[in-house]
């Protein structure tokens, strides 16, 4: 199938429906397609979304890696590859400049105040843990986090590895940052901001301490630098300290989102309000005045604010 400057292009196959049934039958005989690239084309409630998609699509292709449409539309792809398009979207509404994708390096490639900067895109998977799919039981809150936890620190270390492996001194030279982009819609903690401080700060629950004068003061949090899941039948250790020391100095920030792309238009959200940026106060190349999103830093003492 040849690409057109079109991401939605099965009219014929998909004509405007209303019916689950319907949906699932096409879904079945086009099996080499996307579920959700199908419910998009042809769901009536889904058509404003659609054309949302198409905007941000002219302005993204000419920065789009060869045969993006192809893998956006097949099987596995429409969410990842539309996360990697929103988010080049948020960029070149901050008026980032951004290099075409030639297929060869990471994901995205910006240029701001004289400086490149790559971005890893990813989508979070449940994997086999059944615990991580669907939303948070209810109770105690690391209870239902850890699990998720541990799936955000695999998607960070699966695309930390690969730049180390494959682009590090190769593509990307040494000096310029990399940011790893996770979007967890399919394993949500309904805690956005505190999932990827969990992760990658080692945040677990707020601790208060008393003043002199008998105040509380707060800002301080317990030290977790590590969780444990359950992984056929034994316990797994995580890390969760990757910005807590120099270990990960490559990594200078990491971007994260738990809203779904398909929805990320609906009841006036704007892109860049979903995101949160955590970043590496350890990294050996800051992002410095790079910001997007709900900024997040870790402060010498230990304490995490939100800009």
């Amino acid at each position: 199938m040849t690409d057109i400057k079109k991401i939605f292009i099965h009219d014929s196959e998909f004509p405007l429906i209303d019916s689950n049934d319907v949906l699932v039958g096409y879904q079945t005989k086009y099996p080499e397609l996307d579920p959700a690239y199908i419910a998009t084309h042809c769901g009536k409630s889904r058509q404003e979304t659609k054309q949302w998609l198409e905007s941000l699509w002219i302005k993204y292709q000419p920065y789009a890696e060869p045969g993006f449409l192809f893998s956006l539309r097949k099987k596995g792809g429409f969410h990842s590859f539309s996360w990697q398009m929103y988010l080049a979207n948020v960029f070149l509404d901050k008026e980032f400049e951004l290099k075409p994708n030639t297929g060869t390096g990471p994901d995205i490639q910006l240029v701001m105040d004289n400086r490149i900067f790559w971005i890893e895109a990813i989508v979070t998977t449940p994997g086999k843990d059944e615990s991580t799919s669907g939303m948070p039981a209810d109770g105690d809150i690391y209870k239902s986090l850890d699990p998720r936890v541990a799936r955000i620190s695999n998607a960070l270390m699966s695309k930390y590895e690969k730049y180390k492996e494959k682009y590090l001194n190769k593509i990307c030279k040494s000096d310029e940052p990399l940011i790893v982009a996770i979007n967890g819609t399919n394993t949500q903690t309904m805690f956005g901001g505190r999932a990827i401080e969990a992760t990658v700060f080692a945040r677990g629950n707020d601790l208060f301490t008393r003043n002199a004068n008998g105040s509380l003061k707060g800002g301080q949090y317990e030290l977790r630098e590590k969780v444990f899941i359950n992984k056929n039948g034994r316990n797994v250790e995580v890390a969760t300290n990757y910005f807590y020391n120099d270990s990960f100095k490559e990594l200078s920030a990491a971007i994260y989102c738990e809203q779904h792309i398909i929805n990320a238009n609906n009841f006036g959200r704007t892109p860049e309000g979903n995101l949160f940026l955590a970043t590496n106060g350890y990294a050996f190349n800051p992002v410095g005045s790079f910001n997007v999103g709900n900024l997040i830093e870790r402060l010498p003492d230990g304490g995490i604010i939100h800009k």
